[in-house]
């Protein structure tokens, strides 16, 4: 079904700080986190993640007292300020130098 060769793999993930913009009273920092991958052809692409917190209501088949009515939780969606997995690149290091590059670009650094 699968071999080896088609699978894309996950080489790194790296967490850049926290990212201080006007809006952080309102909507807090930014979040960023960029995952290197390899293709099946060894081309390596980056992918830009946003660490988002949201607040949630758990789904409980029945109340009890001990139980949480809204909970804050941390997720990671991807960013869709620009096309990054089009940068294709020949290395790991080359890919993550395209995705701060251009991260730094899209919030005027």
């Amino acid at each position: 079904m699968f071999s080896l060769g088609d699978l894309t793999r996950l080489m790194a993930t790296y967490e850049l700080p926290e990212i201080e913009t006007p809006d952080d009273s309102v909507f807090g920092s930014l979040r960023f986190v960029v995952q290197i991958l390899r293709l099946p052809n060894d081309i390596y692409i980056p992918r830009v993640l946003r660490k988002e917190r949201i607040h949630v209501v758990p789904a409980y088949y029945e109340k009890r007292e001990q139980l949480v009515d809204v909970a804050t939780v941390e997720i990671t969606v991807p960013d869709d300020a620009c096309d990054w997995e089009s940068f294709e690149c020949a290395s790991e290091a080359e890919a993550l130098q395209r995705a701060l590059d251009e991260l730094q670009q899209l919030l005027g650094r």
